[in-house]
């Protein structure tokens, strides 16, 4: 009743005056769209201007159309592009290529051996000269060197100079007692081996003399080391060259077959630079937008402005404001127009095979095809040197017989290790020998005598004495020169000696080598395996293995051109797509030439009109900018109530903003746009005089003198996560405004061109409509309803009155009927919801048609109509209700309507959201319509009935109905139970029995027909019945199966009727292991495809048997999304017709199924037994997770062991 009371009050409020107001929104909008119209027409007017003068460039305009470089458009070049037969001789090559034989051998290994032999025959000489290399001599002079004594050149020739130095103190100053005591008191112990090194290391010249003897030996062995490599890549390949002997016996018989095509080798060439040609000139037309219009300022889309600039000139604002009624000019100037409309028709023509040719180019698979064409085209050689390739290939077979394998037994390894140290030795023996030269000319060891004395000296002193003692010692010792000069020839031999380390001539001469024995082996490796004859013969028969491996690449591309072929016509399309957008060019072309403009067009005496377009249309852009931001005016005014502390913030983010200035300059751009809407509003048909001063007036606008970016980021980000709510409350408004150009100040000059043009077009249209224009705008001010209203007030009490007892009656009696299940258990067969929608999908129904076309009064007319506000639609692989789709379109006035008749507000679609959850974030307006109708109920408008008279039963019924009855159960509304009664007499459907006697039956339990008991069929036999009786109370309610009672067949009825999410959405039911030869298990098989078909949108597959290449598993374990209704099942649901025990004899058969979680395996029964439970489990429709539901999908990578059955399976 309060709803009642409040309908009255509102009723007896509303006054005549209020309606006639103007919407003060929508004002702006609509002058906007005038000077839209105006400039189509101006851009319109300059073009058909251009056309009759012969100077505009067809071509040019049609590359602004499509969003093309004018200047590099290319659309001449692909005109006299010959393309008559190109397709042809495509599919020409391309099926001979097909009808090729698939070659037996083993390309990839062929090649590799080829490669191989290819390789070593460059080496032949080196190969022999490695056989006749004398290795004797060799390993007698290497063993020599590692007899040599290298103690000498050791870090241990140090240890006596740092003594010397730590004791004379020359060199490091003082050192610490201890450290003097102990490198004085050592002096004695190792001076004599210090000589003996000094020595070796000055007669170098004996000490060495082997290292000597071995320069440029070492350096010799490369023919062994070519001799050993290649031994070793021999002995791994033996058993494919062997195989190659038997290949190129195939090859051989196989070459004949690519004669034909290498007799076409200049075709071929021709064939794959006329299509690289005609890609190319794709990739060229492919281009992003030209940065300028010239042509089309106005017509920013295209072709369909151009139509529409027809329909403009037909409106009664131009009529009367710009034509002043004028009919038989205007008529004339439409007539004018009309090349401009013919030649339009002809480029919507040509766009349309532009789009089409763009969305139906598969440019990935042109491409590979392209290649395989090209690739071909490289590889394919004249007639006479393939007779030259095929004659040697045919003789390589013969010098191949005698191969045998290596029978000498060499450490490869070993051996190349032998040599490595060997190269290493001389060539550091290289480097060693200027180092001793230097360490000879240290002239102070040459000296025996200072020796002699030294090591006398050092003997008489005693080393017991104390610290101060052993100094005066070393003091004596200090002033002798000789000694000092000691010193320092010592601290040189350690640089020489840091030297000789770094070469690491000792590290190779201690590494002694023991096997010898590899080189020797090495030498003969070959002796016995023919190899080096084969090689010869090779040679001597001018065996070419890169044109053999060439002519083999030749092959395989041949093969795959065919191939391809077979699989994908994409490079035809491809061809043909490209020739109709030719010809289209062409005809444009012929079009345009053959009209002739008449000699006394209207649009002649326009001056300057591109210019004047171009003008015009950067003063529309920016009023459309202006527009925009008047749009969002809430925004605005929600900034600049947050006051001072607001801007204070703004700019201690931006530095350079003056808070005090961009508060100022956001007023008044508030103001100054409300001014601009005030005189829109004002006039809703403005002449041109009106619109040059509104031109004018926006010029004035200066807007806010700020890069607006810079409010969406960093200021609203920031403000996001600030804890001052103040804050906080503006940035998503800031985040809007972000958005929108908000500086105009640069605006001026283009405003005051746009509204030169408009003085310009007034002479123009003065001209042509000979009008004599006024002063003042031809349009008077709006009529002012508010008397009449006054008037009409007291006729409004008595109506309202009636129309309130008359409401009153109607909701006491739809009450009742809300309470009434029968009106709902046929709601998907009521009003609207029985018409889908011709070419959309099942789910889609006039309701969901209205919300997507914004059809306000549709919506309205499909909700009396009794249509569902809460069936869903799948819309872009998403399932969402009539609610849902007016949040997602932004319609706040369709989301009240749909609240207000019922529509559930906790419905969530397929992100399981529901509608106040999926309002975008800057949509206050619809936030705040929810916030509005918040706690607020209502109740859903009464359905219209489906008529018993379209009632179809299905079997034997009463006489009087008998027009009702139909013999098949894909037609029937109504079906009598399938009747078993268990012990208490209650009627049931037996699901054992059913699947056992009439399999096909279990379909119509899940699909929109209502099963009824055999008692509705009594009650229809009372002989005083005279209409068929409600079939409510008579409808089944439960199933048995494997001896369970189910009770949800009313539930399940229910949930069809109400057009919820299918119960299986986003599960893929795979069927295996049903018999084909028996005739009951191919029964029930069907019976679950024609059953699951209609509860998921996914496939059901019987043939089909995943496999871990399948795309849904190779991007990652998030993908795809887990079933709608199930978050501890797999997304594939695997349904067997056997028992679990012997699912591994099902053909393709992988074992991962009962482990990955990917997968559902389930036997027949646990599958119905699911399906009747009809019991969802996912955490995001319940609000509680649990143990069983799945975090993420496991990887499902394992092929099973029978992969050649799942090939064959997998061909369908």
């Amino acid at each position: 009743m309060r709803k009642i009371l409040t309908f009255f009050s509102l009723l007896l409020t509303v006054t005549a005056n209020a309606s006639a107001k103007n919407n003060p929104t929508n004002a702006l909008h609509v002058i906007i769209e005038k000077f839209e119209s105006l400039s189509r027409i101006t851009n319109g007017l300059a073009l058909q201007k251009e056309l009759n003068s012969k100077s505009l460039k067809i071509d040019h305009l049609l590359a602004e159309i499509l969003g093309i470089n004018p200047e590099n458009n290319g659309f001449e070049e692909l005109r006299m592009f010959k393309m008559d037969d190109l397709s042809k001789r495509y599919a020409e090559l391309s099926k001979d290529a097909g009808g090729v034989k698939k070659s037996e051998i083993d390309e990839a290994m062929v090649k590799s051996q080829l490669e191989v032999l290819g390789k070593m025959g460059e080496d032949l000489e080196v190969l022999k000269s490695g056989e006749s290399q004398n290795v004797d001599e060799i390993v007698k002079k290497g063993e020599k060197i590692f007899e040599i004594r290298v103690s000498s050149i050791s870090e241990a020739f140090n240890t006596f100079p740092r003594a010397l130095n730590k004791t004379f103190n020359l060199k490091d100053g003082r050192s610490d007692e201890k450290d003097f005591k102990s490198s004085f008191k050592s002096l004695s112990d190792i001076i004599t081996d210090f000589r003996e090194k000094v020595g070796d290391l000055m007669n170098y010249e004996t000490t060495f003399q082997s290292l000597w003897a071995i320069n440029g030996l070492f350096s010799q062995l490369g023919s062994i080391r070519t001799l050993g490599n290649a031994a070793d890549v021999y002995n791994s390949s033996y058993a494919n060259l062997t195989k190659l002997k038997d290949n190129m016996g195939t090859l051989n018989k196989d070459i004949p077959v690519l004669i034909p095509f290498i007799k076409q080798s200049s075709e071929i060439k021709n064939l794959s630079k006329d299509l690289e040609k005609l890609h190319g000139m794709f990739g060229n037309l492919s281009t992003g937008n030209p940065p300028t219009r010239l042509l089309t300022a106005g017509l920013s889309r295209g072709t369909q402005d151009i139509e529409r600039l027809f329909q403009d000139v037909n409106t009664q604002w131009f009529k009367k404001s710009i034509a002043n009624d004028d009919e038989n000019t205007l008529k004339k100037m439409i007539s004018d127009l009309n090349v401009l409309k013919a030649l339009n028709g002809k480029m919507t023509e040509t766009e349309v095979h532009w789009r089409s040719f763009k969305t139906k180019t598969d440019n990935v698979k042109v491409e590979k095809s392209l290649n395989l064409v090209e690739g071909a085209s490289h590889h394919v050689m004249d007639i006479n040197s393939f007779q030259t390739l095929q004659l040697s290939s045919s003789e390589v077979e013969g010098c191949l017989k005698d191969l045998t394998q290596v029978s000498v037994d060499v450490d490869f390894e070993q051996l190349n290790k032998i040599l490595n140290q060997l190269e290493s030795i001389e060539k550091a023996a290289l480097e060693l020998k200027p180092l001793l030269v230097e360490f000879s000319e240290i002239s102070i060891f040459e000296n025996e005598t200072m020796f002699n004395d030294f090591e006398s000296d050092l003997s008489k002193i005693d080393h017991t004495l104390n610290y101060m003692g052993l100094q005066q010692e070393a003091d004596k010792l200090r002033a002798k020169p000789e000694y000092k000069d000691l010193l320092k020839g010592s601290l040189k031999a350690i640089e020489i000696i840091g030297k000789i380390e770094n070469i690491g001539i000792r590290n190779l001469l201690i590494r002694k080598i023991q096997k010898w024995d590899a080189l020797s082996k090495a030498k003969s490796v070959l002796n016995e395996t023919s190899l080096i004859q084969t090689l010869d013969c090779l040679q001597q028969k001018k065996f070419d293995a890169a044109g053999i491996s060439k002519l083999l690449t030749f092959g395989s591309l041949v093969r795959s051109i065919g191939d391809e072929y077979k699989k994908d016509k994409s490079m035809e399309t491809f061809i043909g797509q490209l020739g109709q957008f030719q010809k289209s060019l062409k005809n444009l072309t012929t079009s345009a030439r053959s009209k002739r403009s008449p000699s006394n067009s209207t649009v002649d005496s326009l001056q300057n009109g591109l210019t004047v377009s171009q003008d015009l249309s950067k003063g529309v852009d920016l009023l459309r900018k202006m527009g925009a931001v008047y749009g969002k005016k809430n925004e605005l005014d929600m900034v600049m109530a947050g006051g001072k502390e607001v801007f204070q913030e703004v700019k201690k983010m931006i530095a350079s903003v003056d808070s005090e200035k961009l508060e100022s300059e956001m007023k008044k751009t508030s103001d100054d746009l409300e001014k601009l809407n005030s005189k829109a509003k004002k006039y809703p048909n403005p002449s041109l005089q009106v619109m040059g001063e509104f031109f004018e007036n926006a010029s004035t606008i200066h807007g806010v003198s700020i890069d607006s970016k810079l409010l969406a980021n960093p200021v609203a980000a920031s403000f996001e996560k600030s804890s001052n709510q103040k804050l906080q409350g503006v940035a998503v408004p800031l985040k809007t405004l972000g958005s929108l150009q908000l500086d105009f100040s640069n605006g001026k000059s283009d405003f005051k061109s746009a509204q030169l043009s408009i003085s310009k077009l007034q002479e123009y249209f003065d001209q042509v409509f000979s009008i004599s224009r006024n002063s003042q705008n031809a349009e008077s001010e709006p009529f002012d309803f508010k008397t009449y209203g006054m008037y009409g007030g007291s006729g409004l009490v008595f109506i309202a009155v009636l129309i309130g007892l008359i409401f009153v009656a109607r909701w006491i009696v739809n009450d009742r009927k809300r309470s009434n299940p029968k009106y709902y258990i046929h709601l998907k067969d009521s009003g609207d919801l029985e018409k889908a929608i011709s070419g959309e999908n099942n789910s889609f129904h006039p309701i969901h048609l209205a919300i997507r076309e914004r059809d306000l009064k549709a919506l309205k007319k499909c909700i009396m109509n009794g249509a569902n506000v809460n069936s869903y639609v799948l819309l872009d692989e998403k399932w969402m209700t009539p609610l849902h789709m007016a949040v997602d379109k932004g319609e706040c006035r369709m989301a009240k309507l749909l609240i207000m008749n019922g529509a559930d507000r906790t419905l969530k679609d397929s992100n399981y959201q529901t509608p106040e959850e999926s309002i975008d974030e800057t949509d206050h307006d619809m936030k705040k319509t929810f916030e509005e109708l918040k706690g607020k109920s209502f109740r859903r408008r009464v359905p219209k009935q489906f008529p018993k008279s379209k009632w179809l039963i299905f079997g034997s019924f009463p006489g009087r109905w008998r027009s009702q009855s139909v013999s098949m159960m894909d037609t029937a509304t109504h079906i009598e139970l399938w009747e078993t009664k268990n012990a208490k007499g209650e009627e049931h459907i037996n699901i054992d029995s059913l699947m056992n006697d009439d399999p096909a039956g279990l379909k119509f339990l899940f699909s929109n027909v209502m099963i009824v008991k055999s008692s509705w069929k009594k009650e229809c036999r009372k002989w005083w019945r005279l209409w068929i009786p409600d079939d409510y109370e008579h409808r089944a309610t439960r199933v048995k199966i494997n001896g369970k009672i189910y009770e949800t067949v009313a539930k399940i009825h229910q949930h069809i009727q109400e057009a919820r999410i299918p119960f299986l959405d986003g599960v893929r039911i795979v069927l295996m292991g049903f018999s084909e030869e028996e005739k009951a298990s191919k029964g029930v098989r069907d019976a679950l495809k024609a059953t699951a078909s209609g509860l998921t949108s996914d496939k059901v597959l019987i043939t089909r048997v995943p496999i871990p290449t399948d795309s849904i598993f190779k991007q990652g374990n998030d993908h795809p999304a887990k079933p709608y209704y199930f978050d501890n099942m797999g997304h594939i649901f695997i349904i067997v017709g056997c028992e679990m025990s012997e699912v591994a004899k099902i053909k393709g058969w992988n074992p991962q199924f009962l482990t990955c979680n990917r997968f559902s395996v389930m036997t027949v029964t646990e599958f119905l037994v699911l399906l009747f439970k009809f019991e969802p489990h996912h955490y995001k429709l319940s609000g509680k997770e649990d143990k069983t539901t799945f975090k993420s999908w496991h990887p499902f990578t394992e092929l099973p062991a029978i992969q050649q059955d799942l090939d064959t399976l997998n061909q369908t």
